[in-house]
C-alpha cells in the first residue's frame, strides 16, 4: 500500500543522491513530515484550529519556524547558485544535514 510506496520513494531519492559527485544537499527537517511542505504548517496554528484541536498531521514543529526553516534553505539555494552569491549556508538544530 501507502507504506510500501512511501518507503519506495525514500529509497530511490537516497539512491539518487548518493550517485549524486558534488554540490549535494539533503536536508531533513526533524518533526517534519511530508505535508508540513504546505500551507498546514501555519493553518494549523490559526485559533480556530487549535480551539477545535483539529490534527492536519503534517508537523509537530511549530508552523511558522517550519515555514522559516524552509525560506532560509530556499533563499540560500537560489542565492548560491542562481545568483553565485557566496551566502551562509543556514544551521538549525531541526535540520540534519546531508552532504
Amino acid at each position: 500500500g501507502f507504506t510500501e510506496k512511501y518507503r519506495q520513494a525514500i529509497l530511490g531519492v537516497r539512491k539518487f543522491f548518493n550517485e549524486l559527485k558534488e554540490n549535494k544537499y539533503l536536508i531533513t527537517i526533524k518533526k517534519m513530515e511530508h505535508n508540513g511542505f504546505s500551507d498546514s504548517t501555519w493553518i494549523k496554528e490559526l485559533p480556530i484550529f487549535k480551539f477545535y484541536e483539529i490534527d492536519f498531521g503534517s508537523t509537530s514543529l511549530d508552523g511558522y519556524k517550519m515555514i522559516h526553516i524552509l525560506n532560509d534553505y530556499i533563499i540560500w539555494f537560489f542565492d548560491t547558485y542562481l545568483k553565485q552569491k557566496d551566502s551562509q549556508f543556514p544551521e538549525y538544530p531541526e535540520a540534519i544535514i546531508e552532504r
